[in-house]
């Protein structure tokens, strides 16, 4: 994650040729964040959701070399500097040591 830092974007499309590809939420994605990076993906749905529900960056239309040129190409510095905070704000949450607390709780829960 350190050496993520030093970029300004995480990139990750990851076309839905599987159900597992479809739904992936992949550690990649998360070092991202932990990076305090911009995150740009491609609609795969869990991953389009934490990007918008956090402000994370963009959700590229489709999974097509093109949706992500036009993603990149509307950046501005202004925008991945939002993103980038927006990352930030959302580190704790989206930490292992906060996922690994509400599977813990959730588990309890069921074994009482």
């Amino acid at each position: 994650v350190h050496r993520l830092n030093d970029f300004d974007l995480g990139v990750h499309v990851l076309p839905p040729v599987s159900f597992n590809n479809a739904w992936a939420l992949p550690n990649k994605f998360f070092d991202f964040v932990q990076a305090r990076l911009g995150v740009v993906v491609g609609p795969s749905p869990e991953m389009a959701r934490l990007v918008r529900e956090h402000g994370l960056g963009a959700v590229a239309e489709d999974f097509s070399a093109k949706a992500l040129t036009a993603v990149l190409d509307a950046l501005t510095p202004d925008r991945v500097t939002a993103w980038k905070q927006a990352s930030h704000a959302a580190a704790r949450e989206l930490s292992a040591e906060s996922q690994v607390q509400t599977w813990h709780r959730a588990v309890t829960a069921l074994l009482t």
